[in-house]
């Protein structure tokens, strides 16, 4: 309640031009949220930065070097600036560390929240074997160098640039922190949250639509996909992209099949479109003749998921716990459909 309480204070202010909200506006708005979303994550699903002290240090410390790189960048690119700054040098120098200090907490508290409303959790493709060595580096240091050199066409490069420059450092020291590693093994919800997290995405050019997360998800099936398939499912007329269909070649028990997986965006779901989408994708892995069933593992708490699977002819083997995220278990349902007999259209 005092967060909400400072936070609503603070703008007030600084729409009246009252000091010191006018010109601290971006650390007296940024702290009290980063409280409102910690107390939101601890509704949810218990606490994440009040939990471990440690960790907050380290993340509000390392935020400042981690965007003062960024305005080292921005002294070429010359893509922002900044307006009602304090005048004394000591004031200014403590408002920018006051204010860099939250980017890091913003993103991944943002994360986490969305994580645990369950945004992209359920969200699978096929592995795509990340490389390692000296090649995604290189790419990425060739990404900075166009953005530095001519700024004004290739300034978005910065930030794909300096991604490929550290995470494949993560992926081989530590992969379940990787992005690349969620890639690697066909859980890219997390980067799904982090691609619509207006905290991160403010200093990227404001969060994505559902569409251009859509798009840019097909983009990255779109990479390396060797086997299996994957839709988009569309909607209406005017064929509107409501979600994501898709199978892709398994292994259960030692009994090679296919698995199936599937989202629908929310302004889409309750109309079937779930239904119907796996119903068409189960029909053209039948006309593919290589395998005999196909799989699915919901969450055993997805309601709606299992029900597709019952809807569509499913046989419930049971439940087991499988390890998603890695490091994170789930009890899941396991359900087998039989393939044979149905048409492709």
């Amino acid at each position: 309640m005092a967060s909400a309480v400072v936070l609503v204070g603070s703008i007030a202010g600084a729409v009246a031009g009252i000091e010191p909200f006018a010109t601290w506006l971006y650390p007296l708005t940024w702290y009290p949220t980063l409280a409102l979303l910690e107390a939101a994550v601890v509704s949810r699903s218990g606490r994440f930065f009040l939990g471990r002290p440690a960790f907050l240090a380290s993340a509000l410390a390392w935020s400042v070097p981690f965007w003062l790189f960024f305005e080292l960048l921005n002294l070429r690119l010359e893509n922002w600036y900044y307006v009602s700054l304090p005048r004394d040098a000591a004031a200014r120098w403590l408002g920018i560390a006051l204010s860099f200090a939250t980017v890091i907490p913003a993103i991944l508290v943002t994360e986490r929240l969305l994580d645990a409303l369950g945004v992209a959790d359920t969200l699978r493709t096929r592995s795509i074997r990340i490389p390692r060595g000296r090649i995604l580096p290189a790419i990425g240091a060739l990404m900075l160098g166009l953005a530095l050199a001519w700024p004004r066409a290739f300034f978005p490069l910065v930030w794909g640039g300096v991604f490929l420059l550290i995470d494949p450092w993560v992926l081989g020291h530590a992969p379940e922190r990787s992005l690349l590693g969620d890639i690697e093994r066909g859980r890219p919800g997390r980067i799904v949250r982090l691609l619509g997290d207006p905290a991160m995405m403010t200093y990227l050019g404001g969060p994505e639509s559902e569409e251009k997360l859509l798009a840019r998800h097909q983009r990255y099936l779109d990479i390396a996909a060797e086997t299996g398939r994957v839709f988009v499912i569309t909607a209406g007329p005017e064929r509107a992209a409501a979600g994501w269909v898709g199978y892709w070649e398994t292994t259960w028990h030692g009994e090679a099949g296919w698995e199936t997986g599937w989202s629908v965006l929310p302004a889409f779901q309750g109309r079937g479109l779930a239904t119907r989408g796996a119903a068409l994708a189960m029909e053209r892995a039948a006309a593919e003749g290589r395998h005999r069933f196909i799989y699915a593992f919901p969450a055993v708490a997805n309601a709606p998921s299992n029900a597709v699977c019952a809807k569509l002819g499913f046989e419930r083997l049971g439940s087991e716990t499988l390890e998603y995220p890695p490091g994170t278990w789930m009890e899941c349902a396991i359900w087998r459909g039989e393939l044979a007999g149905r048409v492709a259209p």
